[in-house]
């Protein structure tokens, strides 16, 4: 006997065999992948992943190449979780995202997603967190400028030369 069910994203109404009336919760498919692309579903995969480490909280997904771990929304595209965490966790939209132009770590940890360890701020306050935490490229703090291809500074270099002949 058919049981009736109304589709969670477009509220269109359905039958189905009552043996699986439990596991329908969408009358296509096209449903299901725009209810899954939403944010609050896509929020809701996030915490089911989610485990902890020391203070920090990781998302339990593989980063990208830039280090950070990335999702895709709905009509918005690919964007990094910890920027759709802050979003989330200060109600933010993603209009009203746009004119964040950084979301720092305060614990220094690419992975984590822990929305206290989150905080807006410019690019200029990330390089200076940078530099404070000992995180900048050590070569150009230490000489003053970019050393390129493995070469060494002059004192250093002469000194090895010394010691080979």
């Amino acid at each position: 006997m058919p049981v009736q069910l109304i589709c969670v994203q477009c509220g269109v109404e359905f039958s189905v065999r009552a043996s699986i009336a439990y596991r329908r919760r969408f009358h296509s498919m096209a449903c299901k992948t725009a209810y899954n692309r939403t944010l609050p579903a896509v929020l809701a995969r996030i915490n089911k992943r989610a485990y902890r480490v020391g203070p920090c909280l990781h998302s339990g997904r593989r980063p990208a190449a830039t280090g950070y771990a990335g999702t895709f929304v709905g009509g918005y595209g690919q964007i990094d979780l910890h920027r759709l965490i802050y979003m989330a966790a200060n109600r933010l939209t993603f209009e009203q995202m746009q004119t964040v132009p950084v979301v720092r770590h305060v614990c220094d940890n690419r992975w984590c997603i822990e929305p206290t360890h989150l905080l807006a701020g410019s690019y200029l306050d990330n390089m200076q967190d940078a530099l404070e935490r000992g995180r900048w490229p050590w070569r150009w703090v230490n000489y003053g400028e970019p050393m390129s291809r493995g070469r060494q500074p002059a004192p250093i270099a002469l000194g090895i030369v010394g010691l080979a002949g």
